[in-house]
């Protein structure tokens, strides 16, 4: 045991759950996954996806990974604004998957707010953001891509966005039902 801990310490650096495959469906479960992230300080990168026991304050204790370059957390459904409040502690942030989340507008102008280095953010099918969010998403300086496909924005907006922010590429379109984020 204390030699898996002494590995996880040194050398992981990429761990990838897939919640629909990996039977995780209790606090308990998300606890102890979260447990082993935060004793893996060489990660820089963190796949944790479909998982719906993931809430706010296990992010917090997994950005305990000051490392962490890539955050990806698409379909874990119970993550709101509080999870960009803990993500923005990590200094070496560039790339955010929160798709299919509750996050908000407000959540995403704390995000601009804290000014983290992000080139990329996925807000795919997260229902709580109107213009003004994206708005703020895209005034993030070194934005170089934002997935808004699934959410409610008008299209004509989306093409007025675009010609304000022309170095960021907008995706757009309908939701899927596949699943994937």
């Amino acid at each position: 045991n204390h030699e898996w801990c002494r590995i996880a310490d040194q050398h992981v650096q990429r761990i990838r759950v897939n919640g629909e495959f990996a039977d995780m469906t209790t606090a308990a479960d998300c606890d102890l996954l979260v447990a082993f992230v935060a004793r893996c300080k060489n990660l820089d990168r963190i796949t944790l996806r479909n998982l719906d026991c993931l809430l706010d304050d296990n992010v917090r204790d997994i950005t305990a990974c000051c490392n962490l370059r890539i955050v990806s957390l698409g379909g874990c459904r119970l993550l709101t604004d509080q999870t960009l409040a803990h993500v923005t502690a990590l200094p070496r942030l560039e790339e955010l998957n929160v798709a299919a989340t509750l996050i908000t507008d407000a959540g995403l102008a704390a995000l601009r707010a804290a000014g983290p280095a992000l080139t990329s953010l996925n807000l795919y099918a997260c229902l709580g953001i109107s213009v003004h969010g994206v708005t703020e998403a895209l005034a993030l300086p070194n934005l170089k891509m934002l997935n808004i496909r699934g959410c409610s924005i008008e299209p004509s907006l989306v093409e007025q966005l675009q010609s304000r922010f022309p170095r960021v590429e907008i995706l757009t379109g309908p939701l899927y039902e596949d699943g994937i984020y």
